[in-house]
């Protein structure tokens, strides 16, 4: 034994966990092995002819001896216990080659030494060729696989939600022929959580979150096997162990790989639909897997293409009761309404809140920062456009008509292809709109979102080029003063006239219908707004540009000079003087605008 513990290859493994008592096992087998098939003991007493007991022990001598007290153990065949170890099997039948071919006779302890020497040896050859071989890493892998699945989120904090329940029965009624499994919602409304919380406990499980486009090399190496094909070899196994009568109390019968794909992720999605296709539905694995895959935001579900082959769990909003059960479980019961109140139901918003408040900020700033991420998201939404088509502006618009009911993915005559869109959101980061799976609808992501699509699409839904046309046709011979180009403002063309309603800014001009008689000013934009009846043609309106209202504030509200309209019975007795004349107003530079007062402008 101290041959054993001091020779290299026994150091070698004391540095291994658990790898030291099993070389020790080998190596008292192995001595078992290659003690003398046949052996006489004489007893300390006793005298022999020939031989007589010098040492005051026992000895060992030959077969011819007199007084012969057998202990012969000759092994004919490895026992029944060391035959189920693996790592004993090439030495028991190293043993009995030995032991067949030639009598070992040990007379000295100087021979045994030798002997056990050579054995050790052959035994650390042996463990270095087991450590590396695919036997091993195919073992250790499904080791792995059917560890109980343990969140990293105590069960404590997390608050039990219906979806949990829909997903438990979508794993426990899994069969062979269905397909993958796709858990979508808007971002942060905690889908990765209530997937993780109904698979606590659950064997067959291994989580995975793809951060790289191509993927599976990293799988592999954390799961500790080498290619697809071994890969393929411990689902088979995990499979056939999960379908034993010890483990008939599981949630599944099959082994379930979790694909988690962060918002971030941009490639990739082509080979996870692939791979989930391959491993639920189609035979090429031999023992099929349920692929649960965790879309961290409903434009990367989309992205998802298994042709057909999905079944899809939708996660969304947390419900009162259940966003005040989270909130007292972050000790927030006093204020958990004013927190809903202001953050909304979405579960990730509301631990941000609670995360917020424990530093010391308030819910006013809180409520601020979420409602300028909400309209972050819009106008970048807005900006979308695919093969040249303002596509955001027309799928905000149509949202907007529908009430918030949703619309399907093909209005009128335009298809707009779920996929097609998630890609333009995830690449902009304009997460305005959602794509509802089981509904089959475009949606918005929440009420603050529609709330404020509305208030943007009033501000720069131009008329149609029907509707300009036919507005110039019928005034642009008196009313018309000017067009003008300016790249500043990136305003390609602009007709100077005053009409109903105008919003001059820096960035877009649109006239609406509404009527008012008011300025406002804002740091970098300001409103006309004035009041006319009947489209009757006016004077030239003459506003003050921030600059100047920010040095006379009393000035900030203007109202335009009344033109002078005849009563309907002085224009029936005199038709001549139906139409009232107006000043043609003095066109001025965009640049200058803010330097004297501006005109008013429709952008085509």
């Amino acid at each position: 034994m101290f041959l054993c513990i001091s020779c290299p290859a026994a150091m070698a493994m004391r540095r291994r966990k658990g790898s030291l008592p099993l070389f020790c096992v080998i190596c008292a087998a192995a001595c078992f092995c290659l003690a003398p098939t046949d052996f006489i003991l004489l007893p300390q007493a006793s005298t022999v002819s020939g031989t007589a007991n010098h040492g005051g022990g026992n000895q060992f001598i030959g077969r011819s001896a007199a007084m012969p007290v057998s202990c012969g153990r000759r092994l004919s065949a490895p026992p029944t216990k060391l035959k189920a170890l693996p790592q004993l099997r090439a030495v028991i039948q190293w043993a009995m080659h030995a032991q067949s071919n030639k009598t070992v006779d040990i007379r000295d302890i100087r021979d045994f030494s030798l002997a056990l020497a050579g054995f050790v040896v052959s035994a650390a050859g042996f463990v270095v060729s087991y450590a590396s071989s695919d036997f091993r890493m195919k073992r250790l892998a499904v080791k792995k696989f059917m560890a109980l699945y343990r969140p990293p989120r105590p069960k404590s904090k997390v608050v039990h939600r219906e979806t949990m329940t829909a997903i438990k029965n979508r794993v426990q009624n899994w069969k062979q022929e269905e397909h993958a499994t796709i858990v979508s919602g808007r971002y942060k409304c905690g889908k990765t959580v209530a997937v993780q919380e109904a698979l606590r406990g659950v064997r067959g499980v291994w989580g995975f979150t793809i951060e790289v486009e191509d993927w599976k090399p990293v799988l592999y190496q954390e799961l500790g096997v080498k290619d697809s094909n071994m890969f393929r070899e411990v689902l088979r196994c995990v499979r056939t162990k999960l379908q034993k009568k010890k483990y008939a109390n599981n949630l599944t019968q099959y082994p379930i790989l979790l694909l988690d794909i962060p918002r971030s992720a941009k490639g990739g999605m082509d080979l996870v639909s692939t791979a989930a296709k391959d491993m639920s539905s189609d035979s090429s694995y031999n023992a099929p897997a349920h692929a649960v895959v965790v879309a961290s935001s409903a434009a990367s579900a989309q992205a998802f293409d298994a042709g057909g082959r999905r079944f899809d769990i939708w996660v969304g909003d947390m419900t009162q009761g259940e966003a005040t059960e989270m909130l007292e479980k972050h000790d927030h019961k006093s204020d958990a309404a004013e927190i809903i109140n202001k953050c909304g139901l979405r579960a990730g918003d509301l631990v941000d809140a609670c995360n917020d408040l424990k530093k010391g900020d308030s819910l006013s700033d809180i409520q601020t920062r979420f409602q300028e991420m909400a309209v972050k998201d819009v106008v970048n939404f807005m900006s979308l456009t695919l093969d040249g088509k303002p596509v955001g502006r027309q799928i905000l618009k149509a949202l907007l008509q529908s009430s918030g009911a949703g619309i399907r993915a093909v209005i009128n005559t335009t298809a707009y292809e779920p996929s097609e869109i998630a890609k333009l959101i995830r690449d902009k980061k304009a997460h305005a709109i959602i794509w509802h799976p089981t509904d089959m609808l475009y949606k918005f992501a929440s009420s603050l979102h529609a709330k404020i699509a509305k208030d943007k699409m009033a501000l720069i839904d131009m008329p149609g080029e029907k509707d300009v046309l036919s507005l110039l046709s019928y005034c642009a011979a008196s009313w018309c003063t000017d067009v003008l180009f300016d790249v500043q403002l990136r305003v390609p063309f602009c007709f100077v006239f005053p009409l109903e309603y105008f919003v001059f800014s820096l960035e877009y001009i649109y006239v609406a219908t509404r009527m008012y008689s008011q300025v406002h000013f804002a740091p970098k934009q300001f409103k006309i707004e004035c009041s006319i009846s009947e489209l009757y043609k006016v004077r030239t309106l003459h506003v003050q540009t921030p600059h100047a209202a920010r040095a006379n504030p009393a000035r900030r509200t203007y109202k335009p000079r009344t033109p002078h309209v005849q009563s309907p019975h002085a224009a029936r007795t005199s038709p001549a003087r139906r139409t009232c004349k107006v000043r043609t107003p003095r066109v001025q530079s965009l640049h200058t605008a803010r330097a004297e007062p501006a005109y008013l402008m429709i952008r085509i």
